[in-house]
């Protein structure tokens, strides 16, 4: 039995060196450079979204100048004019509100999208420290594998902590599983709220 277990360890450990050599041939392909370029490209995606938030910024902000105008433009007349006469008509307080209703759509469609300018820049800087996170690992593996298959118990070591790193990814994946079902499951119930208030 012992010599079973031995041999199933050997075969394991084979296996093992196996994928490991074969992923060692297939990591000196992808040159370092090719994935650089990849994490710089995440790095121009994010400066040109925070360029865009700024000029949406921009917009919100000149949106807000207009309406601190046209309210002193108001006050500027109320001062000016005649107490007897500062009642505004029914024809201007309309025309005042279909005014302000749409600087205030304006406004209101601005900050929806710089909200979801916030959204797509933290994904994508998400994304960029995990591709940085991969290229160390993968510069790491690449650099000790040759020096890790040197003896037998250096070469134990390095497959331990490889089946460690595979148990932390699991674990890591498994937590973003868990915690996308978790935002769903709230959009969902933020969703229903909403709707019940509209059928009110």
């Amino acid at each position: 039995e012992e010599e079973e277990l031995r041999a199933e360890e050997e075969l394991r450990i084979k296996t093992l060196m196996t994928e490991m050599a074969a992923m060692d041939i297939e990591e000196g392909r992808l040159a370092a450079s090719t994935v650089r370029h990849i994490v710089g490209l995440q790095s121009e995606e994010i400066k040109q979204m925070l360029c865009e938030y700024a000029e949406k910024q921009s917009e919100v902000t000149s949106y807000t100048e207009k309406l601190d105008q046209e309210l002193g433009v108001l006050e500027t007349m109320e001062s000016k004019a005649d107490p007897s006469v500062l009642v505004p008509s029914r024809a201007e307080l309309t025309q005042y509100q279909k005014r302000f209703i749409e600087l205030y759509g304006q406004v209101s469609a601005t900050h929806k999208e710089t909200k979801q300018f916030f959204t797509l820049h933290n994904t994508l800087d998400d994304k960029k420290v995990y591709l940085e996170k991969e290229v160390n690992l993968l510069n790491s593996i690449h650099d000790n594998f040759q020096q890790a298959m040197a003896s037998a118990s250096t070469r134990d070591h390095f497959l331990r902590q490889m089946e460690q790193i595979v148990d932390g990814i699991k674990q890591s994946r498994n937590k973003m599983e868990k915690k996308k079902q978790e935002n769903k499951m709230r959009r969902d119930q933020l969703n229903d709220q909403y709707l019940e208030l509209l059928e009110k």
